[in-house]
């Protein structure tokens, strides 16, 4: 019995010691998974945690970029600023300099200019005025490049070579005043009064026909010549003259260029009626053949006086037309 017994405990021994071995086992399984999910949570967390920490290291890195690029950006446009100010500054001193210049040089042409047409009378004188006045325009039509081109100087010394002995001395001094040009070019007259003008009075036109794509064509002249019959000081009262009515009658032409050599600008400046420029055309040295008209009106007179000449001329040949 005693060994029975024995046997029967050592066995219940036995399986309690199984059980409580499975049981730790068990245990420690449990344990070791729980340890496990634990540490899986912990690196799960920490793992997050690091992104967001990494997300907001980006961010602050990158807004600190982004201060740092407009600082840069400012620091760029304060420096362009600056510049554009000092060449802004530059230019306006240079402008300054320029005009201040300008005007000096301005300042000493009109005194010239002003002792020319107000102390002098001479076709020299006027020529000069002219030239000054005029400087931009012939520029553009005296252009050197063409000259050297065509050789205009030689056909221009025939020119003059030919005309020479018709032509007046006043009018070579007043063109070494003003330049050494000369034109050639047809014209149309129209002289008009009464019933076939809106005002009833006198308008007499001469016009010249050239290519309308000349160079001439841009600088269109009006020319008033009275050098002969003015005030002392001519260049301050030339508005005050001309601004009076019904003072007396005056010779005048409209030309579209510079001066025209011959006839026509002799009566023009120096007739002051109708027979006398007529006289003049008759009594002058003709060479070609030209179209004019002879006008004449009063303004302290009725329109009845209005006195209109046609007028064709060549060498031999003069005629006039009522």
């Amino acid at each position: 019995k005693k060994k029975i017994i024995l046997n029967i405990f050592l066995f219940f021994n036995r399986l309690i010691e199984n059980n409580i071995r499975e049981n730790l086992l068990h245990e420690n399984k449990s344990l070791e998974n729980r340890q496990q999910n634990e540490l899986n949570n912990i690196e799960e967390t920490i793992e997050r945690e690091k992104q967001e920490l990494q997300k907001k290291l980006n961010y602050l890195n990158l807004e600190q970029q982004n201060n740092t690029n407009i600082q840069i950006r400012l620091l760029q446009m304060k420096h362009e600023f600056d510049e554009k100010l000092r060449n802004v500054k530059n230019r306006y001193k240079n402008e300054i300099e320029d005009l201040t210049r300008y005007y000096e040089q301005i300042t000493v042409k009109n005194d010239t200019l002003e002792k020319h047409s107000t102390q002098g009378s001479t076709s020299y004188d006027m020529g000069y005025v002219f030239g000054q006045l005029m400087s931009e325009g012939l520029k553009q039509l005296l252009v050197a490049k063409w000259i050297a081109e065509y050789g205009l100087p030689d056909a221009l010394d025939l020119n003059y070579d030919i005309t020479r002995k018709y032509t007046p001395t006043w009018y070579d001094e007043e063109l070494r005043g003003l330049a050494a040009e000369l034109i050639k070019a047809a014209c149309s007259v129209l002289g008009t009064w009464d019933e076939s003008t809106i005002s009833s009075t006198l308008l007499h036109l001469r016009s010249l026909n050239w290519d309308e794509k000349a160079p001439i064509d841009k600088y269109s002249t009006i020319t008033i010549y009275h050098l002969n019959a003015s005030y002392e000081d001519y260049a301050n009262h030339f508005h005050d003259y001309y601004k009076q009515k019904y003072t007396t009658s005056h010779t005048f032409a409209n030309f579209d260029y510079a001066d025209l050599v011959g006839a026509i600008r002799a009566y023009i400046q120096f007739s002051n009626s109708l027979n006398i420029a007529l006289a003049m055309l008759i009594n002058t040295k003709r060479t070609c053949s030209v179209h004019l008209n002879l006008e004449e009106f009063h303004r302290n007179t009725s329109n009845n006086n209005i006195g209109f000449l046609g007028i064709e001329y060549r060498a031999k040949e003069f005629n006039v037309y009522l």
